[in-house]
């Protein structure tokens, strides 16, 4: 597995991840007239916009055949409520199914540890849905609640809540040893 930034001709692929492992983790949990709306082509065109601004700060993990199997981005926290504490947010981290508990998220969790922490950063936050069978990712890795809100989804409420570390440093030596300073 390899993980490098993200490019603009990778805005299919991640497209591709976005949309299979949204259509497979929250089935159950947002409605299904909801997920079936969801399409490539329209998350390919977000993600080509996003991929086009040099401040996008996304990565993309590669299996052997150069296939995107999971990304994550980044950038500054857009809580203003929460910027103050936690200055990066984690905006989305998705793996498709086949690759999820093999060390992947593990590894794009790190590489956005280590370039927040290259820019200064030393804190982030994340936003997750309540009902997100995923969130012990995040536990696991020693974030702590911060808050819930109340989300709509077309015509669904649905809770998120935000996990924050407040110290990445800490993330680090706790979870990779060997890269702590």
């Amino acid at each position: 597995m390899i993980i490098r930034k993200a490019a603009e001709h990778d805005a299919m692929g991640i497209a591709r991840v976005h949309v299979d492992s949204w259509k497979a983790t929250y089935k159950g949990i947002i409605f299904d007239d909801y997920l079936e709306k969801i399409s490539y082509e329209g998350r390919y065109d977000s993600w080509q916009k996003s991929l086009a601004d040099k401040n996008q700060n996304t990565y993309v993990a590669v299996d052997v055949y150069d296939r995107i199997v999971g990304f994550a981005s980044y950038g500054s926290n857009r809580s203003e409520k929460q910027r103050s504490r936690y200055q990066g947010e984690l905006y989305a981290i998705y793996i498709l199914n086949h690759y999820q508990q093999t060390g992947v998220g593990k590894e794009l969790l790190k590489t956005v540890v280590e370039n927040f922490l290259a820019d200064n950063i030393e804190s982030m936050s994340v936003w997750v849905l309540a009902n997100n069978p995923s969130r012990s990712f995040y536990e696991h890795f020693g974030a702590k609640v911060i808050e819930s809100i109340q989300i709509n989804r077309g015509e669904q409420e649905l809770e998120e809540i935000s996990y924050g570390w407040e110290d990445l440093n800490q993330l680090l030596s706790n979870h990779y040893p060997t890269l702590s300073k």
